[in-house]
Parts: C-alpha cells; sequence; structure tokens
C-alpha cells in the first residue's frame, strides 16, 4: 500500500511542478518565483503549490482548477506518507551524492533527531551494515534493476543497530537523480514471528502438533542464524566482518596471555581493484572478492580466521605461532597463491596483494594497536612495489609520525605562501640559445631553509595536496 500511494504521490507532484511551469508566463509581478534546485522544487511538492497567488489569476480556468486539485491530492498524499509506520527517506543521486532531500515522520522518529537534521544526513551517516564499497553496489544493481530490495543495519535513535529491510526506488526528474527507499525495522517483525511460534507451540496437544511444534522450533532457530549472521558475517564471501573478527581478536589475546603464546595478525587488500572494478562491473569485483576469500582459506589452518573487513581489504588471524618464520610462510603461500591467474567471465586476470603483519605481544597487547600496526605494515608493503609482505616495526611508527608532521606543515606553508616557483633555463646546445624553461617548485621555511622537492612532493602526491600546488 505504501509503495503504491508514494509512486502516486511523486507522479501527481512532478504533475503538479510542470503544471505551475506552464502556467509560469501568466503569473503577476511579485508572486512566488518557481524554485531554481532540486530541494527547492521538492519542499514546493511537499506543501503543495503557492494557492494565493494562482487564486487571484481567475482567467486560468480550468488550469487552476486542475492546480488546486493537485496542490489538495499532493498534501493528502503527505500526510498518508507521514503516518506510515514504515520510513521513507529521499535522497538526491547528483552533484551532493547521498543528500537527504525528504524524510517523513517515521523517519525522525526512527533516527532520533528532527526533521531539519535529518536533512543534513547521507545514508552512510546511518548505516553501518554496508561500508562505500557495498552502498555503491546497492546503488549500481538499484540503477540496473529499477527497484532493489537488501537487509541491513542501521544505527538508531538511542545509538543502538538494529537489522532493517530497504527497498530503493531510483529515478529522474529534469535531469537529475533521485531514490526514494522504504525502510522496516526488522525486530517488530521476527519479534511478531517468534510470538506467533511461541503461541503455536503452546496449541500444540498431540503427536503430531508436537512434531509441529519441533519444526517451528527449528523456523525459530533459523531467524536467530539469520540474525546473527546478520551481525557478524560478511553476506557476500559468508566471511566473519570486522565485528566478528574484533571478537575473535578479544579471545585470542585473552588466551595467548593465560598460556604464553603468540599470534599474528594481517591485513591484506588486492592491488588495483577498483581498476578491475570500474571496468568490469561491481559484479565481477563480487566474484573476484569471492574467489579472493576461498584462496585465503586453503592458505591457512583451520584453526585459523580469514575475515573481510570491507571492500577489497581482509584480515586473517594465525593464533599459537611460533614468532615471524611461522607467518612468513603464510605470508610467502598467500603471495604464491595469488600468482594464480583468477578466472572472471571467461578471462583470466592477474591479482596481487599487499600484506602487513603485527604480531602479539612483540609489538603490542593492545587490539587497536594491532590493527594500527598492520595497517602500517601493509601500507609500508605497497610502498615496496606491492605484491609482497613486511612486518611490523617501530621505524613505521616514526615514519608515518613525520609524515603526517610533515603533511600539516606543507598545509600550513601553502596557505603562508611559503612555496616558490623558480624558473630553470633550457639551452640549446649547439646554438647555446635558451629555448625555453623549467619551472621548479621550491619550499621556503624560512630560518630553516629551502627544503628538497624529494622531501616533500611524494607527500604532496600521496595527499592530494599536489592539485592545488
Amino acid at each position: 500500500m505504501l509503495n503504491s500511494c508514494l509512486s502516486f504521490y511523486l507522479k501527481a507532484s512532478l504533475k503538479s511542478r510542470t503544471a505551475a511551469n506552464r502556467l509560469a508566463p501568466c503569473r503577476a509581478a511579485g508572486t512566488t518565483p518557481q524554485p531554481s534546485t532540486a530541494q527547492g522544487w521538492f519542499e514546493q511538492l511537499l506543501i503543495g503549490q503557492p494557492l494565493a497567488a494562482l487564486i487571484a489569476l481567475p482567467a486560468l480556468g480550468h488550469g487552476l482548477e486542475r492546480m488546486k486539485r493537485l496542490a489538495r491530492e499532493n498534501a493528502m498524499l503527505r500526510n498518508m506518507i507521514d503516518m506510515a509506520a514504515d520510513l521513507v527517506v529521499m535522497v538526491h543521486d547528483g552533484e551532493d551524492d547521498g543528500r537527504v532531500v525528504y524524510a517523513n515522520d517515521a523517519a525522525c522518529r526512527h533516527f532520533g533527531v528532527d526533521r531539519e537534521t535529518l536533512l543534513t544526513w547521507r545514508p552512510e551517516d546511518w548505516d553501518v551494515g554496508l561500508d562505500a564499497a557495498g552502498m555503491a553496489q546497492v546503488r549500481a544493481r538499484s540503477n540496473m534493476q529499477g527497484k532493489y530490495a537488501f537487509e541491513t543495519r542501521h544505527r538508531v535513535a538511542g545509538n543502538a543497530v538494529i537489522p532493517v529491510e530497504v527497498i530503493t526506488h531510483p529515478f529522474q526528474h529534469e535531469g537529475e537523480c533521485f531514490s526514494v527507499s522504504i525502510v522496516r525495522d526488522l525486530r517488530p517483525h521476527l519479534a511478531e514471528q517468534a510470538r506467533r511460534l511461541q503461541a503455536e507451540r503452546h496449541s500444540a496437544e498431540s503427536e503430531g502438533l508436537r512434531r509441529l511444534d519441533e519444526a517451528l522450533r527449528q523456523r525459530e532457530d533459523e531467524y536467530r542464524r539469520h540474525i546473527h549472521r546478520l551481525a557478524f558475517f560478511d553476506s557476500l564471501t559468508e566471511l566473519p566482518n570486522r565485528s566478528r573478527l574484533s571478537e575473535q581478536l578479544c579471545q585470542a589475546i585473552e588466551q595467548a596471555a593465560r598460556h604464553d603464546q603468540q599470534f599474528g595478525l594481517m591485513l591484506l587488500d588486492l592491488d588495483h581493484f577498483k581498476m578491475i572494478n570500474d571496468t568490469l562491473g561491481h559484479a565481477v569485483g563480487d566474484q573476484l572478492l569471492c574467489l579472493v576469500a576461498e584462496r585465503l582459506q586453503a592458505c591457512v589452518r583451520n584453526c585459523d580466521t580469514v575475515a573481510r573487513l570491507g571492500g577489497d581489504e581482509f584480515a586473517v588471524l594465525l593464533p599459537d605461532v611460533r614468532g615471524n618464520g611461522d607467518l612468513s610462510r603464510v605470508a610467502g603461500r598467500i603471495i604464491e597463491a595469488f600468482g594464480v591467474s583468477f578466472s572472471l567471465s571467461g578471462k583470466e586476470f592477474f591479482v596481487s596483494s599487499s600484506i602487513g603483519i603485527a604480531l602479539y605481544p612483540a609489538d603490542s597487547a593492545d587490539m587497536d594497536a594491532l590493527f594500527k600496526y598492520a595497517d602500517l605494515a601493509m601500507y609500508a608493503a605497497k610502498q615496496r612495489g606491492r605484491n609482497n609482505y613486511q612486518f611490523y616495526c617501530s621505524e613505521l611508527t616514526e615514519r608515518s609520525t613525520e609524515r603526517m608532521t610533515l603533511e600539516m606543515a606543507l598545509r600550513k606553508a601553502m596557505a603562508n605562501d611559503e612555496l616558490e616557483l623558480y624558473y630553470q633555463p633550457l639551452a640549446d646546445v649547439c646554438s647555446g640559445r635558451i629555448v625555453g624553461a623549467e619551472a621548479l617548485l621550491r619550499w621556503n621555511r624560512g630560518e630553516l631553509g629551502l627544503v628538497a622537492p624529494d622531501s616533500f612532493i611524494a607527500v604532496a602526491e600521496a595527499t592530494g595536496l599536489i592539485v592545488p600546488m
């Protein structure tokens, strides 16, 4: 019912705006101007056209009556949508990618904020079940299918995280792209299922009903397992997600501390994965991620954990190792396994991986620090040409701190005009004439003097500061 009302409401609103545009040349001076932005026209659609100006033009005849009727229908349908139990959110998928332009009352109650605040949000502000790559895949599939339903998790009022079902409808109007999402809280549905199953169990009085009771119990267990998988496992690869890995990492720390053991944490991502995703599409990229998950699992022991952290980033937790030697052998097997081509859409592709490794307790006994150190080591592997693995060492932290300090100083240098441009003449060796000049950028740090280009150009390129320079 809500889908039908919402579709009719949008169509009626668009018709109302089109009729208003046709009548625009007849408007008297001083009347309300037509909105010039997507947000402006949508706000007028929600509250109805400004009829005070139109009533003053009786010569418009049937056109005016039609505008009144459309405005009444808009107001009525808007009230119906605001009274709906399911929340409705409309976002603008244009230059302001993902910005909310409309939300009904149920959406405001769902997220525990007022409408004015909600209109400043984007989907990533509430969706904790999808990362940036996952959201991009949802948009791509929605645009391809015209309507796409999926399950995810929302952070709602009270900072709680709940399972939800989302149905998203993309559409275009006057060259601008929008999408309307209808969101349903799965908790009442699952609770109602549980209550219904419990009521059916109480009515079981015969052997046949007892067998039915057992089947209902199994269905209830399936619902619970489904919720558990949504919360702790990646829906694409079926690997543990970041939340599940964090739980297992805490357990590994406790066990290693109790039994005086060591364990390793590897972080790895695929080199140039974005190029494959952009060239061949998200469907092929998803196939590659599934193949990578299978290949990683084949490289480790049954007691080890392979997890997908999001996008093309994976993690491997290896408990009870003897030291760097064991970790080097596993990392070597992974590098070697990635040396075999992947078959995608009938074609062969080679994808390498960069791996960073941290060791407990030698590097740290803190979970967050181990994640950070493994990530620094992975970044070092990328700097050394990719397709290799690196262990964390304290120099990486020092290098990272120096790089951050240099980046901050470079931003201040740009604001303080400390960057200077020099021109080095280029001469013709035969005639001795100057035929051109090479522009050279130099950083004059005042009392510290000129900074060598090789000290800051790489940081400027990595951070994107090279563009405004």
